[in-house]
């Protein structure tokens, strides 16, 4: 397929570059300072040198006396010292006023070498006994840069000569260009291994990274029952663990969305047969008196107050799923909030004033969104009074306080509370456990509420009590969020909506 290519070559390709880059910059600082460093060497090397020849010609005199023959055995003297040299070097023996000897390449003529005697004797004035001097001699075709070292030499008579050793700048840094040859030697050793090791890393991240395309290819088919396992190097295992956790949840959702269907059914099927069963007696005269059709009318007007719940339930769980939403804070007065509730509570025909325990602090007030903090609380006071022992009979209570700057409500009947392999589940979306079978409802008051809370900035959760049934929200002081009205920015009612 085009555009697919592997990583094989790119790894590879990656590394030798990075080889090569890595060899070059080398070769580069070596180009720039190597040079200073071979000249300082090649001129201590040349000062040795200079040094030993005079110190063995001082030793043996008959080199220096002796007529014709002193010319001949100084220069088999000096070619065999020339022969531990590096190539091109060449040594001068300077008397007072003649050249007495010489030896090796030897990189300027006669006039020349009355300057380079002039330049070695200052030097070893100006620095006795390791005098050394870079300088281009004029020769006879061309200037030749060359570097040499100069000691004063003791003749027989008296005199003082100047032994001088001698080697082209040029010869002197063949050691660089022979570091040269080297690198570009290191450099192909380099990107071979660099190539070979690419290769084999690439081979070594394919094989994850292909466990892990097969699990996104199944996630994008919509096969979500095989688990992301193994273990995978560095970054490549929090890949993995996304994607796990990306399956689980959406295997989650997918089983929800099952749940709810089949839930939906169950729930649907009941108000829908009940209205048409009604309606339908209604328009074929069954219901021939006035009593009969005032029942079917209520029962009508119950079914559909039914579904309209689960309407809005559904609504409203969309609308808090968006990421556009959020909450419009205003001060709530928790006491008045409540008491709202329980009186809306009674009225609804839910339970009886009597029956009913409130305790909240004096002044306590909280900002944040009145009618979701309502609506949440609504809901787990139904669910209070639906799961109690003896259903509406039975007591339940509500309490409110603050603690550390965040307010706690609490719910409670005195129903045990659900089996523990049910509580991981309570806030689950249209998860209703086993205490639900004998109440209408589609599991989704909790998951709302759960909702609610987590937009405000809070949590609910079940306590753990073994005698009581209680549910606990915390929430900040002040909810995280924008306080709007109609108006604009500024408080709300706390009983609006």
């Amino acid at each position: 397929m085009k555009g697919r290519r592997s990583l094989r070559p790119r790894f590879m390709g990656a590394l030798v570059g990075v080889a090569l880059f890595a060899v070059c910059v080398v070769g580069a600082v070596y180009y720039l300072f190597l040079g200073d460093y071979v000249l300082d060497r090649q001129e201590a090397a040349l000062l040795e040198e200079a040094v030993a020849t005079a110190e063995q010609i001082e030793n043996v005199p008959e080199l220096l006396t002796g007529g014709g023959m002193r010319s001949h055995m100084l220069s088999m003297f000096l070619r065999a010292r020339v022969q531990a040299l590096p190539s091109g070097a060449g040594i001068v023996l300077f008397g007072e006023d003649e050249v007495l000897a010489g030896a090796g390449r030897i990189p300027v003529r006669k006039e020349p070498l009355e300057r380079l005697k002039e330049i070695a004797q200052l030097a070893a004035r100006e620095r006795p006994g390791s005098g050394r001097l870079l300088a281009e001699l004029e020769g006879a075709s061309r200037a030749t840069a060359v570097i040499f070292a100069s000691v004063p030499l003791r003749m027989p008579d008296g005199s003082v000569g100047l032994a001088v050793v001698t080697l082209p700048r040029s010869a002197a840094l063949s050691l660089r260009t022979d570091v040269f040859k080297v690198l570009g030697i290191s450099a192909a050793a380099a990107a071979a291994v660099a190539a070979l090791v690419g290769w084999g890393l690439a081979a070594w991240l394919a094989r994850p990274l292909r466990r892990l395309s097969a699990a996104a290819h199944d996630l994008a088919q919509g096969r979500y029952d095989r688990a992301i396992t193994g273990t995978y190097p560095g970054e490549l295992q929090e890949l993995a663990d996304s994607l796990e956790h990306g399956r689980n949840e959406i295997k989650h959702s997918q089983d929800s969305l099952r749940a709810f269907v089949a839930t939906a059914a169950h729930e649907l099927r009941t108000p829908l047969t009940s209205i048409q069963g009604f309606s339908q007696a209604l328009l074929d005269g069954t219901a021939s008196d006035q009593e009969l059709r005032q029942k079917a009318a209520v029962a009508i007007n119950k079914e559909s107050l039914r579904l309209q719940r689960l309407i809005d339930a559904l609504l409203t769980l969309s609308r808090y799923d968006s990421r556009e939403f959020r909450p419009r804070l205003a001060p709530v007065a928790l006491d008045a909030l409540i008491g709202e509730e329980v009186g809306a509570l009674v009225r609804a025909g839910w339970t009886e004033t009597e029956r009913v325990t409130v305790k909240v602090d004096k002044g306590l007030q909280v900002t944040t969104d009145g009618d979701m903090l309502r609506q949440a609380l609504a809901n787990l006071l139904r669910n209070a009074v639906q799961y109690g022992p003896q259903g509406k009979d039975g007591p339940v209570g509500i309490e409110a306080y603050s603690r550390t700057e965040r307010i706690f409500i609490e719910v409670w009947n005195q129903g045990p509370p659900p089996p523990w392999p049910e509580r991981g589940r309570l806030f689950e979306r249209f998860y209703r456990g086993s205490a639900s079978k004998q109440v209408e409802g589609l599991g989704l008051g909790l998951a709302l509420t759960k909702e609610i809370c987590r937009l405000l900035g809070g949590t609910v959760e079940l306590l753990d009590t073994e005698t009581e049934t209680r549910f606990r929200i915390t929430l900040p002081l002040v909810a995280p969020g924008i306080a709007t009205t109609e108006q604009g920015v500024g408080p709300v009612s706390p009983s609006a909506g």
